[in-house]
């Protein structure tokens, strides 16, 4: 890759002298003018220039070029950034009839469906609505990808608000035709993990390691081909002719057809995925469905806790290759007895609406908690602050900040969503201490991304090896 030097660069101006506004809002970014008339947005952070060159090549490689070109670029008395050029369409969230620009466009539905993919497998989780343009020549660039690798992995909700805004959930026409690219796409790319990861380490990406952004690269996609699954499942039906002495399924409404026949609508499965299992994370198991976790498999987890103290211990418990560590069911069945203990020592205090169990509120929140620690989600932010007022420690600066710590502290409806979220969290340290003062476990190391979500395919304590300790 070439990169730009001092004798190319013919000015270099801020972005507010540029009156450049959206999308880029870093201190040390600036618009930059080579001599061949071209315009480049030059950053200088010194944590994300490696990954926006990375996305660059990623997006070339397997995600339709929606990505503007990146180069590495020198200024002197600055030091190297990266500098992707400048383009020239406008922001997403300033277009009127943003609806309407997809309809007939499959270039540009095609680029949306490629970038919330991308976005979805390298973890960015900052993709709003000023930093992806609609281009003049009715395709996508999506711009600022400095913020790859921030979030493992993210909700789908999350990744899924580009089309949300650009109207196309809610569209009976478009959702499942987009549904169906996002299949073929993923089919593309499946057993391309090893490319990406290689990509990653051509360019000695250190700050967030891009290697283990993408390292979950296969189980994503199959995490994704399941809710597309389950999508298209809810859209698309097709029509199931009654042969003569057959019946149709009970409760199902039976028409007839043009010419005389009667049919039933079923909803198909798309060719090369099985239906996906009915759970979710939102809905926790009952105690007796919680009994897939076995003495032996409980033994397994107690070991881990009662070793782990020992930091060597950890890559002797990767060797652990019980296959029910990693399967779903005993994944499930894990996060129900977790939130059934939680919410059995919360009684009737919650004072929750009618038809939402403790089980499942507790479910909820921790779901939404282990999703993400810098997002909008108002049970992450919500347990952040009642964690922080409990055990007395500090958010971080983003919680802080956020403008919905004032709701949770000063609206009525916050406050008892935060009573709530304070509750479960005190429940949660009272279960944890017990269970230690039962097994005598004095001490432990604590590790980061162990993934209450369903559909995030961990190998819990096998992934233990490859994380680097947080305490």
């Amino acid at each position: 890759m070439e990169a730009i030097r001092p004798e190319d660069i013919k000015r270099l101006s801020s972005l507010d002298d540029a009156g450049i506004r959206g999308g880029i809002h870093s201190k040390r970014t600036y618009l930059m003018a080579l001599h061949d008339g071209s315009l480049w947005i030059f950053k200088h952070t010194g944590t994300e220039e490696r990954d926006e060159i990375f996305v660059y090549l990623l997006a070339q490689k397997m995600f339709r070029g929606i990505v503007p070109e990146v180069r590495p670029a020198y200024v002197p008395k600055i030091g190297w950034g990266s500098a992707m050029r400048k383009v020239s369409g406008i922001p997403a969230g300033r277009v009127d009839g943003l609806h309407g620009y997809m309809h007939g466009n499959e270039e540009m539905q095609a680029d949306l469906v490629a970038m919330l993919v991308l976005d979805y497998l390298i973890g960015n989780p900052d993709r709003h609505s000023n930093n992806w343009f609609l281009m003049h020549n009715d395709r996508l660039a999506a711009i600022d990808n400095g913020w790859a690798g921030e979030e493992t992995t993210l909700p789908l909700s999350t990744v899924f608000q580009p089309a949300d805004l650009a109207g196309l959930v809610r569209d009976e026409a478009l959702w499942p035709k987009m549904l169906k690219m996002m299949l073929v796409l993923i089919n593309d790319l499946t057993g391309r993990g090893d490319e990406a990861r290689a990509l990653a380490e051509k360019i000695d990406i250190n700050q967030k390691d891009a290697v283990a952004m993408v390292r979950l690269w296969e189980p994503k996609l199959q995490r994704l081909a399941r809710f597309v699954q389950t999508e298209a499942s809810k859209l698309q039906k097709e029509r199931v002719y009654i042969k003569p002495g057959e019946q149709a399924p009970a409760g199902s409404q039976v028409e007839e057809g043009p010419r005389g026949g009667h049919y039933y609508e079923s909803e198909p499965v798309f060719p090369g995925f099985k239906r996906p299992q009915e759970h979710h994370a939102g809905a926790a198991l009952l105690d007796d469905e919680a009994v897939v976790l076995s003495g032996q498999q409980s033994d397994i987890f107690i070991m881990a806790l009662e070793e782990l103290a020992d930091t060597s211990a950890v890559f002797a418990l990767a060797s652990v290759s019980d296959p029910r560590m990693s399967d779903g069911p005993t994944r499930a069945a894990m996060k129900a007895h977790v939130s059934n203990a939680i919410a059995a020592r919360l009684g009737e205090d919650m004072a929750l609406p009618p038809g939402l169990s403790a089980a499942s509120y507790v479910s909820k929140m921790l779901s939404s908690w282990a999703a993400s620690s810098s997002d909008d989600n108002d049970d992450s932010i919500a347990m952040q602050l009642a964690a922080s007022e409990l055990f007395d420690v500090r958010s971080t600066p983003y919680i802080e900040e956020h403008p919905r710590a004032e709701y949770f502290r000063e609206h009525e409806i916050g406050q008892r969503h935060l009573m709530r979220a304070k509750m479960v969290a005190q429940a949660m340290y009272d279960e944890t201490q017990e269970f230690f003062k039962e097994h005598d476990i004095q001490e432990l190391v604590l590790f980061r991304g162990m993934r209450w979500l369903d559909g995030a395919e961990p190998s819990e304590v096998q992934d233990v090896a490859w994380r680097a300790p947080s305490a």
